[in-house]
């Protein structure tokens, strides 16, 4: 059995193998046990099992398709973020992708194959080939980045609030008249809003516009948001931590932001 994914983890077992998770095309997790993952030995071979870094895997013979991990028996290298490793902007943003998928993907079932979670995996694999592509043209853009990675998540997830409306009184919403409700799930005009300021107005604003933008441009026609600022970004991610549940606290990465 043959399976295809972008290694979004990876753990140190014994002296040279790993234990790596790969979110594979349809959306799903699975764990596998690199044998001889870390390379070394007496001739000194290098490792293909880098973070980012999509994978061809092929499965022992004996699978156990009731176990947590199953034992890779052959690797090869389909495509590589290298130049996302050199910038460690680039490598923490990316790392954050990674446990933010680690939270969402469920379990590989090897018994059913269901395609119903693919769009996970496409939005990670847009989000890295064209992050990595920016770092080639030297137009990096940090926040459109992560905006981008989030905004398409939410509406994978069918979590997107109401970009359209009230989520107290259904009215039309209009521009510069209203503030992101996280608790409502949605954006409240300001006549169902009490105390907001100024600066929440101006903030909710640019989340609307980039909701916007990112749910109807595909990723190879992005261009950098420079409107966008990490305000924004950080207003976004606490309407999806609000959403599951979260504390932003449990994603290591998030600090580094």
């Amino acid at each position: 059995m043959q399976l295809e994914g972008i290694l979004v983890h990876k753990a140190i077992h014994k002296e040279r193998d790993l234990i790596g998770t790969l979110l594979l095309r349809d959306g799903t997790l699975v764990n596998l046990y690199f044998y001889g993952g870390r390379g070394g030995g007496k001739s000194q071979k290098g490792s293909i099992l880098e973070l980012g870094f999509m994978l061809k895997v092929k499965l022992g013979s004996r699978i156990k398709k009731n176990q947590d991990i199953q034992i890779a028996s052959e690797w090869n290298l389909i495509w590589n973020s290298e130049n996302i490793r050199s910038n460690h902007k680039a490598f923490y943003l990316s790392t954050f992708f990674f446990e933010f998928i680690k939270k969402v993907a469920p379990a590989k079932d090897l018994e059913y194959e269901d395609n119903s979670e693919e769009g996970l995996f496409r939005v990670l694999s847009n989000a890295l080939f064209f992050m990595d592509k920016s770092l080639v043209e030297n137009v990096f853009h940090f926040e459109t980045h992560m905006m981008s990675f989030l905004a398409k998540m939410i509406y994978e997830l069918g979590i997107s609030p109401d970009i359209d409306h009230c989520s107290f009184c259904q009215v039309k919403l209009h521009e510069s008249q209203f503030i992101l409700n996280v608790e409502q799930g949605g954006f409240a005009c300001v006549n169902c809003t009490d105390n907001f300021h100024k600066a929440e107005i101006q903030a909710s604003t640019l989340v609307h516009r980039s909701l916007h933008y990112f749910k109807q441009t595909p990723y190879k026609e992005l261009a950098a948001q420079e409107y966008l600022e990490k305000a924004q970004v950080h207003s976004l991610f606490n309407y999806i931590c609000f959403h599951y549940g979260w504390e932003k606290s449990q994603f290591i990465s998030y600090s580094l932001l």
